[in-house]
């Protein structure tokens, strides 16, 4: 039988926060796989990577996320560079490392030796990798953020994200970084080869990031107000908005199709 379309959830904020899963998420997952939905996951955090993404889906939630429903944004950076695929900096989490391996990308710890600087969200930071990041793109390295965004929400609060740490490293070497989370084409490249036939419906909680990318992909949109965004933004608009993904599976009839 055809898919009835795509659901495309954001995790922090959508799925769990923190390490606490979003209360009903896995009965909503799974009614809406029942009712034909493809069902797939996209995020902006760079540092995991898609099996330790989906295992962390399980622990949360419970519902059986697979590695081949996961989509990040450092697997979008990696696409950035497979024309040439230059040896590569990283500044960021295992999930980006596993991603550019993955593309026959070279990753190299000497800044000397690299043509991109990769950054992402790297838990770990410290002096001495801004520097040597830094000192690669002053060199004439690309540099590359798998994503912008300034926070994520967790359990504990809001906490600094990407974007905090690609804007020290542009602020110092005054290097405007290409961008390929969220919203931006190389995600939605790599999504659109994942879709099914029919709609698809992204479900998030950040205008700039989530609503946008569905805005410019020409896809639906659903704003949960579990995560950062406690109101609807003006533009992009959402199609719906919910306070939670549990509210989704009533939801998805009463959408509007797509604007073509």
């Amino acid at each position: 039988m055809a898919a009835a379309g795509t659901v495309i959830f954001d995790l922090d904020g959508v799925i769990y926060l923190g390490d606490a899963g979003v209360e009903g998420a896995k009965e909503a997952l799974t009614a809406i796989e029942q009712r034909g939905y493809r069902v797939l996951f996209c995020t902006n955090n760079s540092s995991r990577t898609p099996l330790a993404t989906a295992q962390k889906i399980r622990r949360a939630t419970s519902y059986p996320a697979g590695v081949d429903q996961v989509f990040t944004s450092a697997m979008a950076a990696a696409r950035l560079l497979t024309a040439d695929r230059p040896p590569s900096l990283v500044l960021g989490g295992p999930g980006i490392v596993e991603a550019l391996e993955g593309v026959g990308v070279r990753v190299v710890a000497d800044w000397r030796e690299a043509g991109a600087a990769v950054v992402g969200f790297a838990p770990h930071l410290s002096y001495d990798l801004l520097r040597d990041v830094c000192q690669a793109v002053w060199a004439g390295a690309r540099l590359v953020a798998t994503n912008t965004d300034p926070s994520f929400p967790t359990d504990e609060g809001t906490w600094p994200a990407a974007g905090a740490i690609v804007a020290a490293v542009q602020y110092a070497t005054g290097q405007e970084a290409l961008a390929a989370g969220k919203p931006h084409e190389p995600m939605i490249a790599l999504l659109r080869e994942q879709v099914a036939e029919g709609p698809v419906i992204v479900v998030g909680d950040r205008a700039e990031t989530d609503l946008q990318m569905a805005a410019n992909a020409g896809w639906n949109s659903v704003l949960a107000l579990s995560g950062v965004s406690k109101r609807p933004p003006e533009s992009p608009a959402p199609d719906a908005v919910v306070e939670s993904i549990a509210e989704l599976p009533t939801l998805l009839d009463k959408l509007p199709p797509p604007a073509t």
